[in-house]
């Protein structure tokens, strides 16, 4: 507001960037569903740089009323000024770029940074299952439902490790009450809906099983996923035919699907396993 009154002309323009570029991320005009993150403050970072460039220009040329600097020994100060805060920032970038050197080592320095972010523990446990540190991961998961109960995401992952340590009747009430708290809008309905149905697989419910995948290939036919594990279904009740059909769409979808490639190895001879992949 000052800077309007003023007629700053380059101070309104900084901060115009600076607050419209925060409002199009910061969840009051757009819902993003991320609290935060760097990649939200690229386009406020523009006005934010502006503003410190004016900063720097008013320091190289600003004198005190009444007063003659040598202007020689204010410029060497204004760029002393500026070296150090190069450097600095370069020595954060150096620090920070250590959280990138993969996914686990983010996502620690997430939970470190924002300790209340259910999304931040749930994506950590993720990390550790990969990991195969199933301790490690129980508790990210815990905390994460701990902050945020109803938090689909994390029910589902936890699920799935519950199912992986042969805790069938844990996992499947939390992937079944995940299933309930989702809509098809969520990026990882697919992959819950499927994990849900592998496990019926496992618990010897095919009916309910093969109920979940037709739904599912009716409503996302390019999820590859869904139709290998058909094809165990089917394979398992000695359908070989629609078998060799599911695991050919599986993988024309998905040339990687391991599950499909054991069906083709298999298909004639012994049962595949069924476990959620």
């Amino acid at each position: 507001m000052w800077a309007i009154r003023k007629q700053q002309r380059e101070l309104v323009l900084a901060g115009g960037i600076y607050m419209a570029g925060f409002a199009a991320t910061a969840n009051i005009l757009i819902p993003t569903g991320t609290i935060m993150a760097e990649r939200l403050a690229y386009l406020p970072s523009a006005g934010f740089c502006l503003l410190v460039a004016l900063s720097w220009t008013w320091l190289r040329d600003w004198a005190p009323p009444g007063f003659r600097l040598n202007k020689g020994w204010q410029r060497t100060f204004a760029f002393a000024v500026l070296a150090a805060l190069v450097g600095a920032l370069a020595v954060r970038t150096v620090v920070r770029n250590q959280d990138w050197i993969n996914n686990l080592a983010l996502y620690s320095a997430g939970v470190r940074a924002a300790p209340g972010s259910a999304k931040m523990h749930a994506n950590l446990g993720s990390q550790y299952m990969d990991y195969g540190q199933v301790g490690l991961a129980r508790a990210e998961f815990q905390a994460a439902l701990r902050i945020y109960p109803d938090y689909p995401d994390a029910l589902a992952s936890y699920g799935l490790l519950e199912s992986w340590m042969g805790n069938n009747e844990a996992a499947g009430r939390m992937m079944e009450s995940a299933l309930n708290m989702s809509r098809r809008d969520n990026p990882n309905y697919d992959f819950m809906i499927v994990n849900m149905a592998a496990l019926l697989i496992q618990t010897g419910k095919m009916d309910g099983a093969l109920e979940l995948l037709n739904r599912e290939i009716a409503e996302s036919p390019k999820y590859a996923r869904a139709w290998s594990n058909r094809a165990v279904i089917r394979y398992k009740r000695g359908e070989t035919a629609s078998a060799a059909a599911d695991v050919d769409v599986a993988l024309r979808l998905d040339p990687s699907n391991t599950q499909a490639q054991n069906l083709v190895r298999l298909l004639g001879a012994s049962a595949p396993s069924a476990t959620p992949r």
